[in-house]
């Protein structure tokens, strides 16, 4: 599976907070200066996009991003899917309801 330039920013900004991680909130321009990604691209992984938001939470008190829970906790999987989408094969893999074979599918 090939990730989307999206999908690879998104987990090299994730990558940046886990390594800072305890360090407080994180600020974007921060994360811009280390990683060499726009702010304005920044903001829309983090803000708009809802990216991984039980992974990254706005710290509003002082500005800026830390993670949600420990480095340790968050899956890759969790950043892919919430910036690239789905990658299961077929739709029932992520919701079974919509599969007409039911218990007889082999894909899940």
């Amino acid at each position: 599976m090939k990730l989307s330039a999206r999908g690879r920013h998104s987990m090299e900004a994730m990558f940046d907070l886990a390594i800072h991680y305890g360090e407080g909130p994180i600020l974007i321009r921060d994360v811009e200066m280390r990683r060499r990604i726009s702010e304005q691209y920044l903001a829309q992984l983090f803000i708009s996009s809802s990216h991984c938001r039980s992974c990254a939470q706005h710290s509003r008190a002082n500005g800026g991003f830390v993670l949600a829970k420990q480095p340790v906790e968050i899956r890759l999987s969790e950043i892919v899917k919430a910036t690239e989408g789905s990658t299961a094969p077929s739709e029932c893999v992520d919701d079974p309801r919509v599969c007409w074979k039911g218990g007889q599918c082999v894909t899940p």
